[in-house]
């Protein structure tokens, strides 16, 4: 599911995938929050972008460790922790990757995080006190 949310409007659109991606706008600052990102939403914003290689690989990847590089255009920065799975009964290694450019932050997560969905709403919950 991809939820689109701007100042003018709030609409919901389903594809096959299971990924989870919440576009919010604050001024002149985009926030796109993804969740258990496919190959091709990365792509995609590779190319709209222009993210290096590099990059694309560590989103889809856990990486060992938590990490941070810069380029020209935008900051990057890897995340590893751990997130209990009360199903499986049992830890794993999630990353929250996070891409801040001069009108975007882009945050990826491998798995759902709870957390990150709680500060999205609160500063959605915000932005709609102000419209």
């Amino acid at each position: 599911m991809i939820y689109d949310y701007n100042q003018h409007n709030f609409s919901l659109f389903i594809f096959l995938v299971i990924v989870m991606q919440k576009i919010l706008q604050v001024g002149k600052t985009q926030w796109i929050s993804i969740q258990s990102p496919d190959i091709a939403t990365i792509e995609r914003l590779t190319k709209e972008y222009g993210f290096h290689e590099m990059i694309v690989e560590d989103i889809l990847g856990v990486n060992a460790q938590s990490k941070i590089d810069t380029s020209s255009n935008h900051f990057f920065m890897a995340l590893t922790f751990t997130k209990y799975i009360p199903e499986e009964a049992k830890y794993t290694f999630n990353e929250l990757d996070a891409i801040i450019g001069d009108s975007y932050i882009i945050t990826t997560t491998g798995l759902e995080s709870h957390t990150l969905n709680k500060v999205y709403d609160e500063i959605e919950k915000d932005i709609e006190k102000i419209d």
